[in-house]
């Protein structure tokens, strides 16, 4: 172990160091996880919802007409001088491996999303299809006559995004993927789990666990705080360098005296923080350049390119599982969806693209599971150019061990008078819950059923805990 490894397995011990008497009182399940090889989960939250029906479109002649009676107005904003195209004839059509499953319905993505359609095609990506919130299986009649119990406060965002994240509406502490990382962290809690949960977007509580927390970084090489790092702020010269050394030092600080066990606490934590990130950005200064794959200057490549980097350097890092977090934002798609939502569907496209080519590049592919999330899908029938906020969506997961080239849960034909949709706006109801997606990711990550059970407490009101989207040992 060199001497840099040495001293992160230190700072990961101290910080861990009163895990074992927290982790004995909670309800962790008993140590079954798997944890050999390196596996990394990789969430993309797409806040605002996605429009599932302007991603992934029918392309058989009698749904598409369907779906464009349903959005006339929507569609002729499209096919302009100045829009993308969604003509049928310009559809990326899916070769489906289980189409029968779909009643022999054909579907494509969207021109943009060039990147996904090969990754579909070459069966190194997969559509799970309405998946959204739900307690237990839902039809039209039992949420008309509220047979059944319903997630609370639909269609909200901030309470459906804390949902998808955290299973509960706004103001949930701990999300699914925090308490993945408290599984994985309890079953070895000699390891240093510092850069296990690690965040390139934003700091929302899908990585907050009992006792894990998210580790956040962004695109620059420096640690933080950057009043620290940072020349520019305290500005150059033999002052400014001196006073940035002080203010290193007075975070450094661990004998903070002080009657508040708050403060002393505040002191302990702050000085861990910037051993970390000095830690962190050291590593990763010294494998710099070490990635050679492009990706694309926009907001979800740099996460990605990140994202990419940091597993890179996952030996030095001791760590053997990873999960991470992207966002993008701006799918709030009221108006103006022909204008905004094409460039929105290149970015995620193009980002999923360059990132794998990254993990072959790394050798990691088999070993990571890429998937997008959202608020909620959007209403089927539109508000003119714009769409509304929805339920269920569709969306994506990719990796070398994901079983792709098919749809997992169901595609829903564009009839907003059929039992898949509410009466009111066209919403899509879910035909596959948060907790079932969420249970395929964990399990392939090395959670057993009893540890999805105590992660997913509503897993059990459904037949199918396993979507089987995922497979393949770990390399």
């Amino acid at each position: 172990m060199d001497m840099l490894s040495r001293r992160i397995f230190l700072q990961g011990m101290a910080a861990t160091g009163g895990l074992a008497a927290i982790s004995s009182s909670t309800a962790l399940p008993a140590h079954a996880v798997n944890t050999g090889g390196y596996k990394a989960l990789v969430g993309i939250f797409l806040k605002g919802g996605l429009d599932y029906g302007d991603i992934v479109m029918p392309t058989d002649q009698a749904q598409y007409d369907m779906l464009r009676g349903v959005r006339e107005d929507m569609f002729a904003s499209y096919n302009g001088a100045n829009t993308p195209s969604r003509a049928l004839g310009d559809l990326l059509g899916l070769n489906i491996a289980n189409s029968a499953d779909l009643g022999g319905r054909r579907f494509g993505l969207v021109p943009e999303m060039s990147g996904l359609h090969g990754l579909f095609n070459a069966g190194e990506a997969a559509i799970v299809g309405g998946v959204g919130p739900l307690i237990e299986p839902t039809t039209r009649q039992s949420y008309d006559d509220r047979s059944v119990a319903l997630p609370k406060k639909l269609f909200s965002h901030n309470d459906q995004q804390s949902t998808w994240m955290a299973l509960g509406t706004e103001g949930q502490r701990i999300g699914w993927g925090g308490r993945f990382a408290d599984i994985i962290t309890a079953a070895s809690p000699s390891t240093p789990s510092i850069y296990q949960n690690i965040t390139v977007g934003s700091t929302d509580v899908f990585l907050s666990g009992q006792t894990s927390r998210p580790f956040a970084i962004s695109g620059g090489n420096t640690p933080t705080p950057e009043v620290v790092s940072s020349r520019g702020l305290l500005g150059g010269g033999d002052q400014g360098d001196a006073t940035r050394a002080a203010i290193r030092e007075a975070l450094l600080r661990r004998d903070f005296e002080s009657a508040s066990v708050l403060e002393r606490d505040l002191a302990m934590l702050s000085a861990q923080g910037v051993q970390d990130n000095e830690s962190f950005a050291e590593i990763r200064n010294a494998a710099a350049d070490s990635l050679t794959t492009e990706f694309p200057n926009t907001s979800l490549g740099r996460q990605l390119r990140t994202v990419a980097e940091t597993i890179a350097i996952r030996d030095s890092l001791l760590v053997n599982r990873q999960i991470f977090y992207a966002t993008k934002g701006g799918f709030d798609t009221h108006r103006n969806q022909s204008n905004n939502l094409p460039n929105l569907a290149q970015e995620i496209s193009d980002a999923f693209a360059a990132f794998r080519n990254a993990m072959v590049e790394i050798g990691q592919w088999g070993n990571v599971a890429v998937f997008t999330f959202s608020d909620f899908g959007r209403t089927l029938n539109g508000n003119g150019n714009g769409t509304d906020h929805g339920w269920g969506g569709h969306h994506f997961v990719a990796g070398g061990a994901v079983q792709g080239g098919r749809v997992y849960g169901a595609l829903a034909e564009p009839d907003i008078e059929s039992e898949f949709y509410t009466g009111r706006r066209g919403r899509l109801i879910p035909s596959v819950s948060v907790e079932q997606f969420g249970a395929t990711l964990g399990g392939w990550f090395g959670l057993n059923g009893s540890e999805l059970a105590t992660v997913f407490p509503n897993l059990q009101n459904f037949s199918q805990s396993d979507l089987g989207f995922l497979g393949g040992a770990t390399t």
